[in-house]
């Protein structure tokens, strides 16, 4: 017989590197915005890179966080008397995406308009008592700077979920919503990967106050989701009727 040594399987368990014991570290090793790397060597320096930068961008989001703006946004979805609309283009319409669906989850039924369709006949279902938030971390998107007047000569009120108080469509809504994030945390220097990560960010913060206020309970989640896991989980966390 003859003896072969097996190398250990990798493990998702192995410990890190002390390279990256710090978020600073990780940075320095693999680099502070390239997240490229390169060849196959597989360092995962680029890896580890990307989520050292997430949790300097969560904590740079937080930190830029305007509270006085997020009540602003949160009583006027609350309150709204039409309808609740997001929209966006590439990586941030999938932001907004998702804040409509979750919105929706809570009882506030909300949609999602991608930003192109605007002048091709969505602007027929904006009206007096809507509430229209559009994400763009720049704020220079021509296709929701055409529509920030619209929404106002219509009687809605617009939320810009925005990269400062400052970009062109911060200045045009009546809400403006900062979720700053530096260049240098973008994939490559220019993907987005820290601005939709700021952006999440906030929309979960404002979730969270919208669901605080409405005192959801178990129940009245579970009307609005009943299916898959988290249905079968809220289930489990009602009381049983032989048990009443």
């Amino acid at each position: 017989a003859v003896d072969i040594d097996v190398p250990p399987p990798v493990s998702a368990a192995t410990p890190a590197p002390a390279s990256a014991a710090s978020p600073s570290a990780a940075v320095a090793a693999g680099g502070g915005g390239g997240g490229g790397g390169g060849g196959g060597g597989g360092t995962m320096g680029a890896f580890r890179a990307a989520l050292a930068r997430g949790e300097l961008t969560v904590r740079s989001a937080s930190a830029g966080a305007d509270e006085a703006a997020a009540d602003a946004a949160v009583s006027a979805l609350l309150r709204c008397r039409g309808r609740r609309l997001t929209t966006g283009l590439g990586k941030s319409g999938l932001v907004a995406a998702r804040l409509a669906s979750s919105l929706s989850a809570i009882g506030l039924g909300a949609a999602y308009v991608h930003g192109a369709e605007w002048a091709h006949g969505e602007l027929g279902g904006v009206g007096d008592g809507d509430v229209v938030l559009a994400v763009s971390h720049s704020g220079v998107a021509a296709e929701l700077l055409q529509l920030t007047s619209e929404v106002r000569e219509r009687g809605g009120t617009l939320l810009a979920l925005t990269g400062g108080h400052q970009t062109p469509l911060a200045r045009m809504a009546h809400i403006s919503l900062p979720c700053a994030a530096a260049a240098e945390g973008e994939l490559l220097g220019v993907l987005p990967e820290a601005s939709t990560l700021a952006a999440h960010l906030v929309i979960n913060a404002l979730l969270a106050e919208c669901a605080s206020r409405l005192r959801l309970s178990p129940a009245d989640l579970r009307k609005h989701h009943p299916g898959g896991a988290i249905g079968r989980r809220l289930a489990d966390c009602m009381p049983r009727r032989d048990s009443l």
